[in-house]
């Protein structure tokens, strides 16, 4: 494959990404009721880890019905959680680590592709820069990852406290 076609690899990555993205976005609950109508039991928040080709979910209630998927994008966690001060401060502090996550985990993925395609293309036994870049970028999403899911899990703790028992 020639360099000149690594263009054209990524923009079809680019398409086969950004239909799912979409759909999580377009997938949002429409809200919840307010914390004074609520019970524990029906209006409790938790985060259902998910699987190995599903992502995690928040869910409510006990019958643990699903609120909202927790993909690249991040949902628009404060409105989910508004009733409780604390809740939406720490809601509005989980959006950008999830974003930042997100967006650094598709590049990542998208340079070991190139990487992949280069390497494979050239004669050296060097990695080429975009493979080590990949590296680099699976690491930040990580650490920007678990910081998102430290945030998340103090905005479902104090918005489930405001809860009436």
């Amino acid at each position: 494959m020639r360099v000149a076609d690594v263009p054209a690899v990524l923009f079809a990555m680019a398409l086969l990404v950004a239909p799912p993205l979409a759909a999580q976005v377009a997938g949002r609950d429409a809200g919840q009721p307010p914390l004074s109508e609520c019970t524990f039991d029906t209006c409790a928040l938790r985060v259902d880890p998910g699987g190995v080709f599903r992502g995690p979910e928040l869910l409510r209630g006990a019958e643990g019905r699903r609120v909202v998927r927790l993909g690249r994008l991040g949902p628009d966690l404060p409105r989910l959680v508004a009733g409780s001060d604390s809740a939406v401060a720490y809601a509005r502090a989980f959006r950008p680590p999830q974003q930042r996550a997100g967006v650094a985990g598709l590049l990542a993925g998208a340079a070991a592709l190139t990487g992949v395609i280069l390497d494979a293309a050239s004669d050296a036994n060097d990695p080429t820069p975009f493979s080590l870049a990949a590296g680099a970028l699976g690491v930040y999403a990580g650490f920007e990852a678990k910081r998102a899911a430290r945030e998340l899990s103090r905005a479902v703790w104090w918005y489930n406290r405001a809860i009436p028992r």
